[in-house]
Formats: structure tokens, sequence, C-alpha cells
């Protein structure tokens, strides 16, 4: 299992490799990480436990077997069979070993302590770029990232270990405060980005997370909060204004300036793939000119992921994959009901950490892609579906425990009694 736990930590390490010092070496090294993660869950083929998220697997079959029979009609049927390869490669092998590695940690464990070394990794090293005056690209920070959205993106999907290490490391006040402070790190180099996908996203994580406080500790945040927009309006009115032109139209004349045009080209395509779709993988009008080299060369940013599932699956693709998110609630929703807090912190944390992702996917499409958003998606859902089938199994264990040494102990019914 450590090997496994090795290998998947590697994979995000790969995944996300644009985002710190490793650059080419990692997306270099992603896919023979990922046929070694396959291997390892071959391996360990009889210790992984479907039972809990058959339901997303179910779905996520009918999904890609649909997606699979778009390659037939595709324009570039050689490119839409192996965009199709890799996306299942990606997917599968990210959910089953996340979820294998998320049913082995043990109570007390961070589930999502997989998570730890990337995402420290990329705080770091935006650190040294923002010490050394680096990484500013026209006012937005990408640290030593490809792009603000990546670095945005790949920051606020790795925030569930630190979410999940400030509750369980809360009684010790001096890893508190490290944690406190690096939060708040995060939360500025969040807003340096300027991402606003990702900013919405981040905003959802401890807001579901946060469910579980006492009545008393939410209305002082909340009081906390108010008393605070209070004082800004009252001594800065014109930080308003300043937040809305930096971070809602992002210092442009609308809030579509740098969207629409994806936008619309996305919104026609989708028109043009109808019911079945134009095939996987696709961009229609330009795919049909892959020279086999490169995938991104001849792509268009679509820009909206429910749109580039209709362009490239048609409605019964999107049909399927709302089903595929269906599941994915219904479960974790599942799970959460009856509950101890341990078991429904965590359901929180893959519910904040879903609806997360599904407002990031609007505005950047990524949901049938097999690049670091898609892998570590489902991998942080893996990890989460883990972990949460094991405290259940773990809870009824238990329980039955302690009902049959009730049984053993208890006494002995007296004669003649009825």
């Amino acid at each position: 299992m450590k090997t496994l736990r090795f290998i998947f930590i590697l994979g995000l390490f790969a995944f996300l490799a644009t985002n710190f010092p490793l650059g080419r070496v990692g997306v270099f090294a992603r896919f023979p990480i990922i046929l070694l993660m396959l291997a390892a869950c071959v391996i360990m083929i009889s210790r992984i436990r479907t039972a809990g998220i058959s339901p997303v697997l179910l779905t996520l079959y009918l999904f890609l077997t649909y997606s699979f029979i778009t390659t037939f009609w595709t324009e570039n049927v050689l490119l839409s069979l192996a965009k199709w390869l890799l996306y299942v490669l990606v997917t599968l092998v990210f959910l089953v070993a996340g979820a294998t590695v998320g049913q082995n940690t043990k109570p007390g464990q961070n589930p999502f302590e997989s998570l730890k070394w990337p995402f420290l990794t990329m705080v770091v090293s935006c650190v040294i770029s923002l010490i050394a005056g680096s990484g500013w690209v026209e006012g937005n920070f990408r640290g030593m990232s490809g792009n603000s959205n990546a670095l945005g993106a790949s920051l606020m999907l790795t925030t569930p270990w630190l979410i999940y290490e400030l509750k369980r490391t809360w009684l010790n006040r001096r890893v508190r405060r490290v944690l406190i402070a690096l939060s708040f790190l995060t939360a500025g180099i969040m807003l340096a980005t300027h991402s606003r996908a990702a900013l919405c996203g981040f905003v959802m994580l401890p807001l579901f997370a946060g469910q579980q406080l006492k009545v008393g500790r939410k209305v002082t945040v909340v009081y906390t909060l108010v008393m605070m927009l209070i004082i800004t309006f009252a001594l800065r009115p014109g930080t308003f204004d300043s937040l809305y032109h930096s971070y809602v139209v992002k210092r442009a004349d609308s809030i579509t300036s740098s969207r629409g045009t994806q936008m619309e080209e996305s919104w026609d395509a989708a028109k043009q793939g109808g019911v079945l779709g134009e095939g996987f993988g696709v961009s229609v009008g330009l795919s049909r000119y892959w020279d086999y080299s490169t995938f991104s060369r001849l792509s268009r940013e679509k820009g909206n992921s429910f749109l580039a599932i209709v362009e490239e699956t048609g409605v019964i693709g999107l049909a399927l994959y709302v089903a595929v998110l269906g599941a994915l609630f219904g479960t974790i929703r599942r799970f959460s009901k009856k509950a101890d807090p341990d078991r429904k912190f965590i359901c929180n944390i893959a519910m904040g950490f879903f609806v997360a992702a599904l407002i990031h996917g609007q505005f950047e499409a990524w949901f049938l892609s097999f690049g670091p958003d898609v892998s570590v998606y489902w991998g942080i859902l893996g990890l989460a579906l883990g972990a949460i089938t094991r405290r259940t199994e773990d809870d009824r264990k238990t329980r039955v425990e302690t009902a049959s040494r009730a049984r053993v102990f208890a006494p002995a019914p007296v004669a003649g009694s009825r």
C-alpha cells in the first residue's frame, strides 16, 4: 500500500508539473507513472473495494462507452481514439488508485495526505517567486506555473488537505498557528492570480467544510465578515470599485471580455454537436487537420465544460455525464447521513470540492481533458470516497463488536421468569 501511495503522489506531481520547477520532466513522466499506478492497482486488485462507489463506476462506464461510440463518426478517428484512450486511462486509474489509498487511511489520519507535498511545493515555489519579484504577467501572478489560471486551479483543487489538517490538529496551538498562517498565505496567492473561476471554487471549500460549526461560531463568523464589510465601506468605499475592476471584470470593459468569444464559439459548436455529438476530443472544423503530433496545436479553447461535452458527445453524452455527477453527489450524500463527525466532515469537504470543481468547470473546459485538472479531480474524489467507505466499514464493525459483547455479558434469564 505504501508503494501505491508513493506512486499516486508521483502521479499528482507529474500532472501538476507545469506549476512548479519540474516543468517538462513531469510532463514526460506522466504516462510512465500512470502505467506504474495501473500495474499497482492490478497487483492489489483483491484489496480494492468498490461496493461503496459502484454507482459512480457504473455511470462512468456508461458515459465512457458512449464516448467511445462517438469516435465512429468523428472528423478524425485516430485523434478521437487517442484522446479517448488517454482520458479513460487517466480517469479510471486516478479514481481507483485514489479510492484504494483512501480506503487504507486509519482513523485520525488525514485522508488527503497525498495532496500535502504537491500543495506545499506549489506554495513554496510561489513564495520564492514573490520574494524574487518574478512570476507577474499583466498584473496577474502565475509564480512558476504556465499561467495564473492554472496556478489558481491547482491550488484550489489541492486545498482539501489543508482544510482537514486544520480540523485534525486544531487543539495543537503551535501547529494551528502555522496552518492558519499557511491558509492566509494561500488565500493571498489565490487573490494575486486574479483567477475568477478558481477563486469562486476556493470559497466553496471552507463554506461546505464549515457546516459542522456550532451555531454560535457560525454567527460569530458571519458577524465578523459583515462588520469588516461595513467598516471597509465606511473608511475606504473605493475598495469595492477596485475589487470589481480587478476581479469581476478583470481590468477589462465587461465581465465577458476575456471569455465572450470562446463562449460564442463553443455555443455554436455545441449546436453543431446536436444530439449525438461530433466525436470525442474534437474541435469542430480543426481536428481534421491533426498531423499526429501535439494535441493542443489544432484545438480550440472551449471555455465551458458542458458546452464542450455537447460539442463532442452531444445531448446524449451530456445526459450521461450528468448521471455521473448525480451518482457522485448521491453517493457522498448517502454516506453523510447518520455519520460520525469525522466521516461527516470528510463528506462535507468532498461535497465542497465537488461543487467547487463544478463551478470552475463552467469557465474552464477540462471535464473531458486528460490534463492536471481532471487527474487531480478524480484522484481527490477517489481519496474522499475511499476514506468515507473505510470509516463506514469501521463504524459498522465497531457496532457489531459492541452488540456481540453486550450479548455475551448480558445477564442470564432467571428460571421461571417470563
